[in-house]
Parts: structure tokens; C-alpha cells; sequence
């Protein structure tokens, strides 16, 4: 008997018609499964519901899958899987398996030849970096930063570090209930320079996306449930090579050599990503 395939089954991200961000192919699709692997099941059923599904929810398959999900519940999704039936994944919101759970288990029909298969969807991290302006070339997702404020500080500053060695954006996302205890943590502690986006309950009718420099923050009027809706961070520092760069700059016009400076062949530099 052949497998059945492990389905990961995006869900919104807000309450926005499901037309909106769910193609008729990709719910014809949900409508061919009757067992799923969620992480809460109030929500799964109601999406299921939401999308039209044929068949009564007291006819369906519902598993675990949360983040305290045990080796012997993934065995139970994993024997479905192996009789022939297809799994789908529902994850709270957005993509299961980034940011949610569903890794472990994609990682263990992998590893047993059970065919996996990813529907098109809504991804809170990847709109973020589309709204921000800041670098969509080279960006790094580091999920929640330390609660304790002297271990977030450090940690901050080591990511803005890294953003300005590497010309990288840094993601952070964080429970809505702190999220004005973050943005304030970061428009402390962040250079003045950095450029830092906040985008809050995206897909919503009142999405309110802001990208600034740090220093440019204090005139910015956060919504007035900011506390109770999920947001994502993200920030991009200043590269600490400008001021270099400047400095050769100058002193290759003094000896007339001008590009002949770097010394570098054509294709072994790193194209240097260039918000202005």
C-alpha cells in the first residue's frame, strides 16, 4: 500500500475572506482530506468550516500537533500516514512548520519516504520583509528574544551587530501582550540609524505597517490595541563598511587610481545591498 501524503495547509493570518489568500485549487485540495494534525482544535475546525469543507467535523481526524506534541502522538499521525490516508497540517496561524509547529514531523515522513506537499499561503514573516523596505536579500527570522531585559539587551545588540557586519534584516516576533515593552527596548538600545519596521496585524483591515530609522520613532502613533494584536519586528543597521568605504573613496581620487583600488576580479566581490 502506498503512503499518504503530509499536507502543510497554510491558515490566515487575520479574519479576511479566504478568497483573499486561498486559491480554489488549494482548498479543493483541503476539501480531499479528512484527517489533520493541528496545534489548537477549536481554530482548525472553525477554518475547516470557514473553507466549505464536505465533510461534518464529527466525521474527521483530529491529532495534536502543539508544541507539546509527544513521540508517541507523532507514531498515530505517522500510522494514518502509512495506511494510505492523507494528513493536513493546521498550525494556529500562517505556515505550519515556521514559526509553528510541524517540522518534526515533516522531518520524520522524510526520513521514511512518506511524500510531503506544501499549499500556498500567508507567511507573517515573508509579507513583513515585503512591506519593509529593508533588505530582502539576505534576512535571518530569530523568533522570540529573551524576556529577562539584561539577556535582550545583550541579544539585541548582538543581532544589530550582525546586521551591520552582514547587511542583514532581523526578524523578531514577540506575544502581542509585550510587544510595546519590545519596541521600546529596541528604539532604546538600537543605533540611532537603524532602520526598524514594525508591522502589526497584518492581513486586517487595520494593519498598520511603520518603517524608520530609529531616531525618527518618537512621532510614530501606535494603534491603540497594539497590545492585543501579534506584530513582527524587524530592523536593518547601518553597515559598519560605509564609513570605510568613504575613507578609500577619498584616497583613491588623491592617487588618480580610481575602481583600480580593490584590487578585486570582476565576480568575487559580494553585490553590497544598497537601500537608497
Amino acid at each position: 500500500m502506498a503512503n499518504g501524503t503530509l499536507v502543510l495547509i497554510p491558515t490566515p493570518l487575520s479574519g479576511q475572506p479566504l478568497a483573499f489568500s486561498h486559491p480554489p485549487e488549494v482548498l479543493s485540495r483541503i476539501h480531499k482530506i479528512t484527517d489533520f494534525a493541528v496545534e489548537k482544535l477549536q481554530q482548525a475546525v472553525h477554518f475547516l468550516v470557514k473553507t466549505g469543507h464536505p465533510v461534518p467535523e464529527y466525521k474527521m481526524g483530529f491529532h495534536p500537533l502543539d508544541k507539546h506534541v509527544t513521540g508517541e502522538q507523532l507514531q498515530d499521525i505517522l500510522a494514518v500516514l502509512q495506511q494510505g490516508r492523507d494528513v493536513g497540517v493546521l498550525s494556529e496561524a500562517g505556515c505550519p512548520g515556521i514559526a509553528d509547529p510541524g517540522a518534526r514531523l515533516v522531518w520524520l515522513c522524510h526520513s521514511r519516504n512518506i511524500p510531503v506537499e506544501a499549499l500556498v499561503g500567508p507567511s507573517a514573516i515573508t509579507l513583513s520583509v515585503m512591506y519593509s523596505g529593508l533588505n530582502g536579500q539576505q534576512f535571518a527570522f530569530n523568533g522570540y528574544l529573551p524576556v529577562d531585559s539584561h539577556r535582550r539587551e545583550q541579544t539585541l545588540k548582538t543581532f544589530e551587530g550582525r546586521s551591520a557586519n552582514d547587511e542583514q534584516t532581523q526578524i523578531f516576533i514577540e506575544a502581542p501582550f509585550r510587544n510595546r515593552e519590545l519596541l521600546g527596548a529596541m528604539l532604546e538600545l538600537l543605533q540611532p540609524e537603524t532602520r526598524l519596521c514594525v508591522c502589526w496585524n497584518l492581513m486586517a483591515d487595520d494593519q498598520w505597517v511603520v518603517t524608520r530609522e530609529v531616531q525618527d520613532w518618537a512621532s510614530a502613533s501606535l494603534p491603540e490595541n497594539f497590545e492585543n494584536k501579534p506584530a513582527m519586528f524587524l530592523f536593518l543597521a547601518t553597515p559598519r563598511q560605509k564609513a570605510v568605504s568613504g575613507k578609500k573613496s577619498a584616497r583613491s581620487k588623491s592617487t588618480g587610481r580610481g575602481s583600480r583600488t580593490t584590487g578585486t576580479k570582476k565576480g568575487l566581490h559580494r553585490k553590497r545591498y544598497n537601500p537608497d
